[in-house]
């Protein structure tokens, strides 16, 4: 996660930006020693992605890129956007012509306004680029707390199935929702792996991850969230809350 700011305000926004009040964008030096430090641990990563909010609204994007490609243990470098802004920054596009580097755009319909500019520039700067069109997204709830029992959680967490893991401010956390729950401060529990402040060993920090990443209980988060259980629904992609307006 690069930035909490975004170009849109969905309500449903499964990453929880519209809670972020006074969003930021992160510097680039503290982007690169906390990926440093988490490459310390890590033998290779083998997809890399960069997310938002927006990535396309960090005016050091390209800068961020670069310092990513000078580390050869990550594979593939996917930036996922939600086709509002058009990449007009010559040193940017430069950098997206990388191999290792390619562009998926979340199609949300009309609110990906730039989605169409985004292809043709990709194909001329011959920029790898994909688009996902998804019909509807599944609403994960508020964020206040459910009443659970332990095996309704482990039964949630194995219907979840979340794949990738989030990495914010030097933590490794199961998903971007958890992540983003706790830096708002609306998520209880350290159910997650603090790569900046640890005074394990390598090994004993490898160990530490390789164990999360391999959880097959649950999180706390699984309790504020309704991923995983009969009361997520189908929802509107992308729908706007009004300007002005808060969740």
């Amino acid at each position: 996660v690069i930035t909490t700011r975004c170009s849109l305000r969905c309500r449903e926004c499964a990453n929880l930006m519209p809670y972020f009040h006074n969003p930021e964008n992160y510097e680039t030096d503290y982007l690169e020693n906390t990926l440093d430090k988490l490459l310390e641990y890590i033998d290779e990563i083998h997809e890399l992605r960069v997310l938002g909010g927006e990535p396309f609204v960090h005016p050091n994007l390209d800068k961020i890129l670069s310092n990513i490609l000078q580390h050869p243990q990550i594979k593939k470098i996917v930036i996922f956007t939600n086709g509002t802004i058009l990449p007009a920054k010559s040193s940017l596009i430069q950098i997206l012509k990388n191999k290792r580097v390619s562009i998926t755009i979340s199609d949300y319909g009309d609110y990906s306004k730039e989605k169409i500019n985004i292809i043709k520039l990709c194909k001329k700067n011959n920029i790898k680029c994909s688009v996902n069109f998804i019909p509807l997204w599944l609403s994960f709830g508020n964020l206040e707390t459910r009443k659970r029992s332990k095996k309704e959680l482990i039964r949630q967490f194995q219907r979840c199935n979340n794949i990738c893991k989030s990495y914010l401010e030097g933590k490794i956390y199961w998903c971007e929702r958890q992540a983003s729950g706790n830096k708002l401060g609306f998520v209880n529990g350290n159910d997650y792996v603090d790569i900046m402040n640890s005074h394990l060993s390598r090994s004993e920090m490898q160990e530490l991850i390789r164990q999360y990443c391999s959880n097959t209980t649950y999180i706390t988060a699984c309790l504020q969230c309704d991923k995983g259980t009969d009361s997520c629904k189908e929802v509107p992609i992308a729908e706007q809350l009004p300007k002005g307006g808060s969740l």
